[in-house]
């Protein structure tokens, strides 16, 4: 039997944010035992406004005292595993990295275990939540794993795990990880790449124009495959991409990075800032250049410069997908990411849970129409 929580659970359908919840999310995101930018109040916000057609649900959990301790955006769905149930699952989109809820550092345990109080209850719009691409390594997720455990009567729950590359800030570069080999051919590439015209790496300073290094973003970016393809910013998100990238700028939470041929950028990488972490979030890099490999010079630059110009960092995650193979080879780093799906302990869940490939096949049987 678990001892419920003293937290208070709200969930709000949001099609704007407020500035009065607005401040409390930003409030909470300084104190956040993980930081997470695609949560906070300025992207919220931004992408209600460019991006979304689905219905946003705000999960605010409150501290006894009255203190919001925990948001966790969702959205309801049709669909669970390929089966026509109703659930709700992580607020995400193609430019969401990272879908861990924003939870006080000093609130967390009260905070998840609100949060699964409320699951486990018929309070909640359904009985199964997906909470996808968290830390598996992290504090969140550890307090998961301990509150679904004290509601196991109550809760079933099924983890999946993968692990992405990420650089970290606060332990020494493992000397040994590119092996001298690699290292010597890099330096191949920059100096036959000085033979092209004249090579400089430059960093946003504080004093820019954050307008002129966007747009030079957009440009490189569209002069590739994804240009080719319709798939760049420029043509796909640009009012978007501009508005968090000046957004972030606004709260000191952009950091941008050019390697530049003659003046010219030929590679840039945008990342958002939020507090002891750095999250990549864009990559570009003029394909006509692409036998010297400038997005890795450009990384081998970032990897060089961050812990002087940002020393509250910690860690820089890549923000990739699983199978990225490029900044594992350059990254001895590494966190792990997973998804939860927690389910009201019934029969019918327990079924889903060890059956559900056949438990699908026989909704396809019983809703098949015979022909004549």
């Amino acid at each position: 039997m678990t001892v419920p929580s003293p937290a208070t659970v709200r969930c709000l359908q949001v099609g704007v944010l407020d500035d009065v919840l607005a401040a409390e999310i930003d409030r909470l995101a300084f104190n956040a035992v993980e930081p997470n930018p695609f949560y906070e109040s300025w992207y919220l916000r931004l992408t209600l406004e460019f991006l979304t057609t689905e219905p946003l649900l705000l999960v605010l959990i409150h501290s006894a005292s009255g203190q919001l301790i925990c948001v966790l955006p969702l959205t309801p769905r049709a669909r669970f595993k390929r089966l026509p149930l109703r659930n709700l699952r992580s607020w995400t989109h193609d430019y969401t990295f990272l879908a861990a809820p924003l939870v006080h550092r000093d609130h967390v345990e009260e905070a998840i275990a609100g949060l699964l109080d409320w699951c486990a209850s018929r309070r909640a719009p359904s009985g199964i939540l997906e909470l996808v691409n968290i830390r598996m390594d992290g504090p969140i997720a550890a307090a998961l794993e301990a509150s679904i455990s004290a509601h196991h009567t109550q809760l079933l729950a099924r983890q999946t795990r993968w692990t992405r590359a990420m650089y970290r800030l606060d332990i020494p570069d493992d000397p040994e990880y590119m092996s001298a080999k690699q290292r010597s051919g890099f330096r191949r590439k920059e100096r036959r790449l000085a033979e092209e015209g004249a090579v400089a790496y430059r960093r946003m300073e504080t004093g820019d124009d954050p307008m002129a290094w966007i747009e030079r973003f957009l440009e490189v970016e569209a002069s590739g495959w994804k240009g080719r393809e319709g798939t760049a910013m420029a043509t796909s998100d640009r009012d978007f991409f501009i508005a968090v990238c000046c957004q972030a700028h606004a709260r000191d939470q952009l950091h941008m990075l050019a390697l530049e041929l003659d003046g010219k950028p030929i590679a840039m990488k945008c990342n958002f800032l939020a507090g002891s972490q750095a999250f990549t979030f864009k990559i570009a890099y003029d394909e006509a250049y692409a036998r010297f490999s400038p997005g890795v010079l450009i990384e081998l630059y970032q990897m060089h410069h961050l812990r002087e110009v940002h020393p509250q960092l910690k860690a820089v995650d890549s923000c990739t997908v699983a199978d990225n193979t490029m900044f594992p080879g350059l990254w001895s780093g590494e966190c792990v990411l997973g998804d939860f799906a927690i389910l009201r302990n019934n029969r019918f869940h327990r079924m889903l849970l060890g059956h559900g490939a056949r438990l699908m096949q026989a909704f396809v049987r019983r809703r098949a129409v015979p022909t004549s």
